[in-house]
């Protein structure tokens, strides 16, 4: 039986399907292969995150997935991308829905999830472990930023 649990905590091991342990790297953003973007800054990746760009530079709106609240990746890459807490985003969006009627991104349950939207969608966007893209991934998403972990 295949099973996977995932321990997505700095340093802790994360057992996948085939038993291997996997320790998270480096947080990584995700487009699909035919976006037309190659490379990002912290700064980009902020202001899409954010809403703040909402297209990209071929007119195509961007759709950001976002990863659960209560995942630990989610936290880390608030932290470590956007520079802010937890409570300090969730503050944020609150204030950009009551204000500008912007809601967050859409969020999904899992990073296999995230990479497959993003790799069916050309104008898609997320962030995951760099160690969770299989070679097949690479087929279809390209890495645009990188953030080693703390």
């Amino acid at each position: 039986m295949t099973w996977i649990a995932l321990l997505l905590c700095k340093g802790t091991a994360a057992m996948i399907a085939d038993h291997k342990p996997v320790v998270p790297d480096s947080i990584v953003v995700i487009v699909n292969i035919n976006n037309q973007i190659d490379k990002l800054s912290t700064a980009q990746v902020k202001s899409y995150f954010l809403k703040r760009t909402k297209f990209w530079k071929s007119g195509e709106k961007v759709v950001f997935f976002d990863l659960r609240q209560s995942s630990t990746i989610k936290t880390l890459f608030v932290k470590e991308v956007i520079k802010v807490s937890i409570s300090r985003i969730e503050r944020y969006w609150l204030e950009r829905k009551q204000r500008d009627g912007i809601y967050p991104p859409q969020q999904v349950g899992s990073q296999r999830l995230a990479i497959a939207l993003v790799s069916r969608k050309t104008n898609a966007i997320s962030y995951v472990y760099k160690n969770s893209l299989s070679t097949e991934d690479f087929q279809k998403v390209r890495i645009v930023y990188a953030t080693p972990l703390p």
